[in-house]
């Protein structure tokens, strides 16, 4: 009976002891068919960005002249004046890591043609009076609408 109980417990010693190699053999197995890559993502470097303002305008420039259209003698009158609404912003990256973002004014004409004292002609000119032209529409988005008239 002695000898049947060192059996067993031989046998059962021996059973723990191969398992135990099994499971080990199994975790080393997984832990060699398994590699994790691991990238550093360089940190994205910042852009310096200088913000540039256009000064606001309050002066009207006005012109007034008078035109000889057939025998009869008009007066033009030309308003033009700045809108100071920071509308156009324009991002310049070219001198990168420096970026520059231009901030601008739009401005507006006031046409009025009369004849003595009566209206003929009012009318408000702006860059977007040209949106439904054929410009190239980053043209009129960066443009600043000015407007010089000179008649002679």
């Amino acid at each position: 009976m002695k000898k049947l109980l060192i059996l067993i417990l031989t046998f059962s010693l021996c059973l723990l002891s191969c398992d135990r190699k099994k499971s080990e053999k199994t975790q080393s197995d997984f832990k060699s068919k398994t590699e994790f890559k691991v990238e550093q993502k360089s940190e994205p470097k910042k852009m310096d960005t200088t913000v540039v303002y256009w000064q606001t305008d309050f002066d009207t420039i006005r012109t007034n002249q008078e035109l000889k259209i057939g025998n009869e003698i008009h007066k033009l009158e030309l308003k033009t004046y700045s809108l100071n609404d920071s509308s156009i912003v324009r991002i310049n990256d070219i001198n990168k890591p420096i970026i520059y973002k231009d901030i601008y004014h739009d401005q507006i004409t006031e046409i009025i043609l009369k004849k003595d004292n009566d209206i003929i002609l009012k009318s408000k000119v702006s860059k977007l009076t040209f949106k439904d032209s054929l410009l190239d529409g980053d043209f009129l988005k960066y443009s600043v609408y000015t407007t010089t008239l000179c008649l002679m």
